[in-house]
């Protein structure tokens, strides 16, 4: 099973990389935070550059099937949080993935959601397969 770093392991992480305090740290990871819940809690976007590109994305009311209950059930409008990686982060999960799979390993330790597991795996291997050109990951 892959590891789930949380909030104090990665203070600890960047201070050590960044040769601060871990309360230098602290103090700068919860003003983010705010930052980040003020920015989306006025509908605007974030983009971080080199990383990640955050939105917030309107969810109509619509008619969705609940399979457990096995009936049609109503579902009022929300908002959804989308994050999407910028390209350098997608070729590096490509990379990763085109590695596992080679080497037999796609998937160990990974949640995948339930119902697709079989799915997400075959789909990747299929997409890498039709890929033939090579990876190269910019480090700079």
């Amino acid at each position: 099973m892959s590891k789930t770093y949380n909030t104090g392991e990665i203070q600890r992480m960047i201070a050590k990389k960044a040769n601060f305090t871990i309360g230098d740290v602290r103090i700068m990871m919860d003003a983010l935070a705010d930052v980040i819940y003020d920015v989306i809690s006025e509908k605007n976007e974030i983009n971080y550059r080199g990383f990640f590109t955050m939105r917030l994305q309107a969810r109509p009311a619509r008619r969705a099937f609940n399979s457990f209950r096995q009936q049609y059930q109503e579902m009022s409008p929300y908002y959804r949080t989308t994050i999407v990686t910028n390209f350098r982060y997608k070729k590096l999960l490509k990379e990763l993935a085109k590695r596992d799979i080679e080497s037999g390993t796609f998937g160990e330790g990974i949640k995948l959601s339930k119902g697709n597991r079989n799915y997400k795996k075959e789909k990747m291997k299929r997409d890498l397969a039709s890929s033939n050109e090579d990876i190269e990951i910019d480090t700079e």
